[in-house]
């Protein structure tokens, strides 16, 4: 099906390019057209030019004065040890955040145990790993999978991964 497409788009391709070319080489120059056909340019007539109404000068208002705004107030030595804030939680899956939970997306269900071991339907087959913006899911023998992290979510080959803990 996608070959089809690709040769109906090159097919369509070619024949807007015919077209052009038989437009561009049918369509004579401005010099082979025969001096009965052109159409003789009209004379220009000038028009007395409108005077300009007098304009009244725009009376500006004087400037506001600078309103100078007073500095933080100091803390307090206890406000000042205190630890700041901690940061919100990132906007996306971490491996922190994704160690000890269990996915499912139709018949499987998978976990992302907390010593890098992955599990699908109970039974520890691989292991995993977050490697930037996916999950990295290989074996001993060489095989590896990756899934994307989307936000808090995981997809597949572009299917959602739903959370079941």
């Amino acid at each position: 099906m996608k070959s089809r497409n690709v040769l109906i788009v090159v097919v369509s391709l070619l024949l807007a390019c015919v077209g052009a070319i038989a437009v561009w080489k049918t369509t004579p120059a401005p010099s082979d057209v025969p001096e009965s056909a052109q159409i003789p340019p009209r004379p220009i007539q000038s028009a007395p030019a409108p005077r300009p109404e007098p304009v009244e000068p725009v009376v500006q208002p004087p400037p506001e004065p600078v309103v100078e705004i007073p500095a933080a107030p100091e803390l307090k030595t206890e406000e000042a040890s205190k630890p700041p804030d901690p940061p919100a939680p990132a906007a996306y899956l971490t491996a922190a955040s994704l160690a000890g939970t269990q996915w499912e997306q139709d018949v499987i269900w998978m976990q992302f145990l907390p010593d890098g071991r992955w599990a699908m339907n109970g039974r520890v087959c691989a292991k995993w790993e977050v490697v930037g913006s996916r999950v990295r899911i290989y074996d001993d023998k060489g095989e590896e999978h990756f899934l994307d992290i989307v936000g808090y979510g995981l997809e597949f080959n572009g299917e959602k991964i739903t959370k079941a803990k």
